[in-house]
């Protein structure tokens, strides 16, 4: 009898460590072009109308996330690029720049860039659950969101421009690489 119940919990140890063998592969896989992405709090937003907010709360526009670092010299360059973007296409787009690090250090980067004073450009920090969903390795990385909430596009930032803008406003299917393919 005991050699039974020993069988039986080693199955349910094995299964266990499958279930959590596949949470584990699910978050290091992440979010890919086709899928939805969930209605996320995002709980520490520098330059917003609040200090948190939902993906939901900016429903009716197609979003774009840029995932930038303070020691990253072109996420840096981007950022004004990105803020003149989010300017011309607030209605459309909406621009989330998503960093790891905290409000201490982006600050005065910002500052001194003279970037997100106004409410238009959330900068999203300390943030850990948008970088497991979306593992990469490069920086500055871009996720096009549809208006249904769809990931479309993972790409650099060659892509970042209004030619693919515009396109993937139309069709939200589409956008040309660097070489316009």
């Amino acid at each position: 009898m005991w050699r039974f119940a020993l069988l039986i919990g080693g199955l349910f140890l094995v299964s266990q460590r499958v279930n959590a063998q596949v949470a584990v592969d699910v978050i290091k896989l992440g979010i890919a072009p086709g899928q939805e992405l969930p209605d996320l709090v995002l709980k520490h937003i520098l330059h917003f109308k609040t200090k948190s907010a939902k993906i939901s709360d900016f429903k009716g526009k197609s979003i774009i996330l840029d995932f930038w670092a303070s020691w990253c010299s072109p996420c840096l360059a981007m950022l004004p690029k990105v803020e003149r973007l989010q300017i011309e296409y607030k209605d459309q787009v909406q621009f989330i720049p998503v960093t790891y690090e905290s409000a201490e250090v982006i600050t005065p980067i910002l500052d001194r860039l003279k970037i997100g004073k106004s409410e238009l450009l959330p900068f999203v920090f300390s943030e850990t659950t948008l970088q497991k969903l979306f593992p990469h390795v490069y920086l500055p990385h871009y996720i096009w969101i549809d208006k249904a909430g769809v990931v479309r596009f993972i790409t650099g930032m060659e892509e970042i421009n209004e030619k693919n803008i515009e396109g993937f406003l139309k069709s939200q299917s589409h956008i040309e690489n660097k070489e316009g393919n």
